[in-house]
């Protein structure tokens, strides 16, 4: 049989797809230049940027000495272009080419104060739903805890409660699949679904041996922000968001 034909050693991009891909970088500084209050140089926001894909993409092999990641060979402190360039060329595939542009968006963010930040559409997706105070979905709020989805407590009337999850427990599978590994972002949009809709929960229960299975049928959850009661001369305030 004939031998493969040697692979192509041309880069997966060049600068100019590099550029287009930077479009949200681009509109990014325009919106800072037309609406932050205190002017900035671009060349200021450039090197921010650049410095943080630099931290968090250090070149193969080469960290220094102190710890720190070196420049790669032929990329300037603000040339954000060329460092993302060898950056993305590094990568086997396209997988990591959004986060390179979110990093990059929010290393000249962050050189501006510590509030400015960039939201990608799937964060700015969840913004928009908490902030709505109303979604589909089972009633939990939970936290990561050594790498595992644990149940803070359930929303009073919600589904989940009624179901019987309780304060401590762990979800260790989502529609049978498992939650190891599941960042909790990704784990509350996988509970979160259409209402009416059905969910299949796996829970570890402390001082229990067996996990317990859960079916529950999302519903409306109405975040309130406050709650209160009085009790004889003295009020109650639980401020929960």
């Amino acid at each position: 049989p004939k031998a493969p034909p040697p692979r192509s050693a041309a880069p997966r991009l060049t600068r100019a797809d590099v550029v287009k891909l930077f479009e949200p970088f681009n509109q990014t500084l325009n919106r800072v230049r037309k609406s932050y209050i205190d002017k900035r140089e671009d060349k200021d926001l450039m090197v921010a940027a650049n410095t943080a894909l630099q931290r968090a993409f250090p070149p193969p092999q080469q960290v220094s000495s102190a710890g720190q990641p070196e420049l790669r060979s032929g990329v300037t402190s603000d040339s954000v272009y060329d460092t993302a360039l060898a950056i993305m060329n590094e990568q086997p595939t396209n997988s990591e080419d959004s986060r390179i542009v979110g990093v990059a968006i929010n290393g000249a963010l962050a050189s501006l104060d510590p509030h400015s930040s960039y939201m990608n559409p799937t964060e700015y997706a969840d913004m928009q739903t908490q902030t709505r105070g109303s979604f589909g979905g089972v009633g939990l709020e939970v936290t990561m805890d050594n790498g595992l989805i644990k149940v803070v407590s359930p929303t009073d009337e919600a589904p989940a409660a009624k179901a019987g999850i309780l304060a401590n427990d762990v979800v260790v599978s989502i529609d049978d699949e498992s939650a190891q590994g599941l960042t909790l972002s990704q784990a509350v949009r996988k509970m979160r679904g259409p209402i009416g809709s059905k969910v299949r929960l796996r829970v570890i229960r402390p001082k229990q041996d067996l996990p317990i299975d859960y079916t529950i049928v999302r519903d409306t959850i109405r975040v309130t922000a406050v709650r209160w009661r009085v009790e004889n001369d003295v009020g109650y305030i639980r401020i929960t968001t």
